[in-house]
């Protein structure tokens, strides 16, 4: 329901920023995105299970500028994101998925410094295994959910511009828990492993290329 309703909002909204097109700023997007945390903990609790490799995501953005400095529209993508879905010996396991991610976005520009939120959804498409320990195979989508980005850029002319930011991903991981017994070495020492589904919010650092039509 949640991703209907935000698509209708982004549709609708789209007739009415065409309607003042002397003020409409039409872009054509590509952003690639690196993890920063390394979730394979080794001991005590650890979230072993997303760690973003690498994604890269073309997008189109529809914004209106409301006067010289603010501005607000939206626009939608289709992000390729690949990660590591198990972390244990003997090696790590690819996961391959396709998502749309569906966004609003406000800005604030000051000269040629400007400052934009991207806050939306990603639906995702489909998801496969890669090279690992379960090759092949199709797979969850991992990246769906709601998502953040704010951004920090600088206009290099009147139609390209670079940024970089910093993506919050709502992303489905598995958080392991690991419990130690008695004392080592000692006849009643023992460990236990317990592993459940969690739902938590994965980073990423973007750098961003916009052409301004």
């Amino acid at each position: 329901m949640k991703k209907v309703l935000l698509l209708l909002a982004i549709i609708l909204a789209l007739p009415t920023l065409a309607s003042a097109q002397d003020r409409l700023t039409i872009s054509a997007e590509v952003s690639t995105g690196v993890g920063i945390v390394d979730t394979d903990f080794k001991t005590g609790i650890g979230v072993v299970d997303r760690e973003v490799i690498i994604s890269l995501t073309p997008e189109f953005v529809v914004q209106y500028n409301l006067d010289n400095h603010w501005r607000v529209g939206a626009g939608l993508g289709l992000r390729i994101a690949s990660s590591y879905k198990l972390k244990g010996f003997p090696r790590k396991n690819e996961h391959n998925e396709l998502d749309i991610p569906l966004f609003l976005r406000v800005g604030y520009s000051v000269g040629d410094i400007y400052a934009s939120i991207d806050a939306g959804y990603t639906l995702g498409l489909v998801a496969r295994y890669g090279f690992g320990l379960a090759p092949g195979g199709s797979d969850d989508c991992d990246y769906d959910g709601l998502f953040v980005e704010p951004q920090i850029g600088w206009r290099i002319d009147a139609h390209n511009s670079v940024a970089v930011g910093l993506m919050l991903q709502q992303s489905t991981i598995q958080k392991r828990t690991t419990t130690e017994n008695g004392t080592m070495g000692s006849p009643d020492y023992s460990v236990t492993f317990k592993s459940e589904q969690v739902t938590t919010l994965v980073p990423t650092v973007s750098l961003r290329y916009a052409y301004n039509f």
